[in-house]
């Protein structure tokens, strides 16, 4: 496998280290550009947000939308991507949109497995449309808990292997602020959340999916918390894909048990050590 996804090789290194990297890619152009496609999209969010007070374009059910959305973005954002980054396929494109209020607070958590993690990764390019900052739920980080521990982050039901120190996490993530233009790239596993949004409007963010080249696709599903059920997937699979449900049209690669590890604060603190001496 290449190593390398960005091309600046120091900015590489620094997001292989800490799991998110925050960087001014995008021209006001494609920020207005992007703002106009959510524009267009407005009326079907604000259905969800009724229901869902941190929600995507996928939570709408409708695939004519999501696809609109998924290849308008791409279409948009492609030219910048590929002068940054090398060595890459990108995944799916959609809007994320944290509404007004407390509720729309996104505790710490780790996202799905869209690979093999013991092999390759997988990762966000996170683009908010305004300056985010605490009041209106700018995302924060642990930097390097994409190390911690492997695991198989499942849809949808499994203990996740920071449940027993959640809230003791939520004591040590860091803010990480945007200007308007920047970005944020977070690995899949790399602890995150956001703050509520206690601004004005809602929060829009568009958010692009994206692996190295080689590294096959992968969906994980476990019913029960103890068996896991591997899908092989596309891009065009995860557009689609549903909380809760087998991804559909996918073929099962492997159905096994798997035990899902658990970090107890001891052995979390010990990190914490190491990670500081280095």
């Amino acid at each position: 496998m290449n190593s390398s996804i960005l091309r600046d090789r120091s900015l590489d290194k620094q997001f292989k280290q800490d799991g998110f990297l925050r960087l001014p890619l995008f021209q006001q152009g494609q920020i207005d550009a992007l703002r106009l496609l959510y524009e267009s999209t407005r009326l079907a969010h604000e259905t969800v947000a009724k229901t869902n007070p941190f929600h995507s374009t996928q939570d709408t059910f409708d695939s004519e939308l999501i696809r609109h959305v998924d290849q308008e973005a791409k279409r948009i954002l492609m030219p910048t991507v590929s002068a940054h980054f090398e060595y890459y396929k990108v995944l799916t494109a959609n809007f994320l949109v944290k509404e007004i209020g407390p509720n729309s607070v996104l505790h710490p958590h780790q996202d799905w497995n869209f690979v093999d993690e013991n092999e390759f990764f997988s990762f966000n390019i996170w683009i908010p449309l305004e300056s985010t900052e605490r009041s209106n739920g700018c995302l924060r980080f642990l930097a390097g808990s994409h190390k911690i521990v492997p695991t198989i982050r499942a849809n949808d039901n499994y203990v996740w292997a920071f449940q027993s120190i959640k809230d003791y996490l939520n004591e040590l993530l860091v803010d990480v602020p945007t200007k308007e233009g920047e970005c944020v790239l977070l690995n899949h596993s790399v602890i995150h959340g956001s703050w509520p949004n206690m601004g004005t409007q809602p929060r829009v963010a568009l958010v692009l999916g994206m692996c190295p080249a080689e590294a096959p696709l992968r969906h994980f599903v476990s019913k029960d918390g103890k068996t896991v059920q591997e899908f092989g997937i596309t891009p065009e699979l995860i557009v689609n894909l549903r909380k809760g449900e087998n991804p559909e049209g996918a073929p099962l690669l492997n159905s096994y048990a798997f035990e899902f590890p658990s970090v107890s604060k001891e052995s979390f603190q010990k990190w914490m050590t190491e990670r500081s001496s280095t």
